[in-house]
């Protein structure tokens, strides 16, 4: 009835809430040491090596000794914009240094990065100094150079995917266990000029928005940073948080699908230094005025997205057909090519390349991938008809002559036929357990709380009851694309009744009536409505029970 394919994680029988725990940890990875999962501890800047740190505080206090500029560039998205403000803040603020100045590309000008473009501009200003990147720079090798020749100290400090060559720059700090703005909070603590809880909000604010694996040192960011983050002293945040009637405390999903868009809305529409000036200002009013134009231009952005993703969805012709889906116009808009790519993939379960044309002949691409296929080395096989590329396996920029998309979709196919096989294009839907029925309690949720932050890397649990008896049925959402139900484990339908929302299983309605017995994967939450709680199962899927599931 759905495309997915259920995979059961492990078939070992559940009697408990703590056999459920145990195995739930196995399923992540963690069999004997769990300390450091339930209690994780922050990272702390040595990590990346004395020798680092000291040649990283060298080179600041060097440029502050010498009144040079400090330029931070970072990049027109959450984590670029979170690392820029937590390097000037700590210089500017922490010690005291006023000749720092925060740089950020614009999208459309400038391009990704350290490109020739931005360090054309800072370079026109400024004749010498230290210049510092962050989320940006481990590709660019020409750029650091001339930086070099032109009297600059560089520091790169990244996490995207590295070439085999690398920057000459002064100092190269990278890592991809940890965001951009994860390294900047680092890099701003070795200064030891603020205190060690300060700018967790930031970085956990950059991390969940940056999708990055919640597992390590990131799960300890987010686990800490959660709390910074819903007590935080910012106007603009407190401005963003209350235009959206946020309440502490605050949770992933409040960061990611809430706060994080609307900052990010800003460098997808147009420059992104007013989503920098939300998080620095010191200012009630200018933090008001900010946070609703962030919010309207998201909605712009949602607008936009919508009827391009509609668009886009028109070009694809039999995507049964194909490994690989490429779409591309004159009229898509650069900065929300993205979010069109990842809605491609979630329709169709094909890695997705969406190109956006100009007039000048340049064409400026988006993927998003699936976990069998990844794009950034797709990208660099191709780099001979390639301008530029960069990115991670499961999301990556590119650009091209407009006239190369032809053959850039039709090489891409051909890596696609020869590297993706039938079964990688069935989307997977991992199972953590099948349980029993009356596992489902408050105890049950409130153990699966200590797991938490979920995010990639600890994803939510999903479990599955088999034989769950359909009580009652029914369409919601304005395009009645959702549904709500009621299921028993009993065939008397007044005992054991447990309210459940399926999101997007509209199309199952008909198929799926009172009285049927299916087989669920679900998350277990609770549901609060007009001050009511209730226990509730968040379908994942659903199969009638006569289906072979597994």
């Amino acid at each position: 009835m759905t495309s997915y394919l259920w995979k059961l994680l492990s078939d070992a029988p559940v009697e408990n809430v703590e056999q459920l725990i145990d195995l739930l940890l196995g399923n992540r990875g963690i069999s004997s040491n769990k300390e450091p999962f339930f209690s994780p501890r922050l990272p702390e800047p040595l990590l990346f090596g004395q020798e680092k740190i000291s040649r990283f505080k060298d080179l600041v206090f060097s440029a502050v000794r010498d009144n040079l500029p400090i330029i931070i560039h970072g990049d027109y998205d959450v984590d670029g914009i979170c690392g820029t403000a937590l390097l000037w803040e700590a210089i500017y603020f922490g010690l005291n240094y006023k000749n720092v100045i925060p740089f950020i590309p614009d999208r459309f000008d400038d391009g990704y990065g350290l490109s020739t473009d931005s360090l054309e501009k800072i370079t026109s200003k400024y004749k010498r100094g230290l210049l510092i990147t962050n989320d940006c720079g481990i590709a660019s090798i020409s750029q650091v150079e001339k930086a070099k020749k032109l009297g600059f100290n560089v520091v790169i400090t990244d996490h995207h995917q590295q070439a085999k060559q690398l920057p000459s720059a002064d100092l190269v700090v990278w890592t991809d266990q940890l965001c951009g703005a994860g390294i900047a909070w680092l890099l701003s603590q070795s200064l030891e000029v603020m205190d060690g809880f300060w700018g967790l909000d930031l970085a956990c604010l950059a991390t969940i928005a940056d999708v990055a694996m919640l597992v390590g040192m990131n799960r300890a960011l987010v686990w800490h940073g959660l709390n910074a983050l819903s007590a935080t002293t910012r106007p603009g945040l407190q401005a963003l948080f209350q235009l959206c009637e946020l309440k502490a405390p605050l949770s992933v999903y409040d960061v990611g699908w809430i706060i994080a868009p609307r900052l990010n809305a800003c460098g997808r529409m147009e420059g992104a230094y007013d989503a920098l000036r939300l998080l620095c200002t010191r200012h009630t009013g200018q933090a008001q005025e900010l946070a609703r134009y962030l919010d309207l231009l998201n909605r712009e952005r949602q607008e936009l997205t919508k009827k391009m993703f509609e668009h886009a969805k028109g070009q694809v012709a039999s995507p049964k057909e194909r490994r690989i889906i490429v779409v591309g116009h004159e009229t898509y808009h650069e900065g929300v090519i993205g979010l069109v790519a990842g809605k491609l993939v979630r329709e169709f379960y094909r890695p997705s390349f969406v190109v956006a044309c100009d007039n000048s002949g340049l064409a400026k691409g988006s993927a998003r991938s699936i976990s069998a296929f990844d794009v950034a080395r797709a990208l660099s096989q191709l780099s001979d008809i390639l301008e530029g590329y960069g990115g991670h396996p499961m999301a990556a920029g590119f650009s091209l002559r407009k006239e190369n998309i032809k053959v850039l979709s039709d090489r891409l196919e051909e890596l696609g036929q020869k590297g993706l096989r039938e079964q990688d294009l069935v989307p997977i839907l991992n199972i953590d357990a099948c349980v029993p029925f009356s596992l489902l309690d408050w105890g049950l949720l409130k153990a699966l709380g200590k797991l938490e932050p979920f995010g990639q890397g600890n994803p939510e649990p999903n479990f599955l009851v088999r034989g769950l008896k359909v009580v009652d049925i029914k369409l919601i959402g304005s395009h009645n694309d959702h549904l709500k139900l009621k299921l028993s484990d009993s065939e008397e339908a007044s005992f054991n009744i447990v309210d459940a929302v399926g999101f997007g299983l509209g199309s199952l309605y008909g198929q799926i009536h009172p009285g049927c017995l299916v087989d669920a994967v679900f998350n277990l939450q609770e549901n609060v409505w007009q001050g009511n709680k209730a226990l509730q199962l968040k379908i994942s899927d659903l199969k009638l029970a006569s289906a072979d599931s597994l």
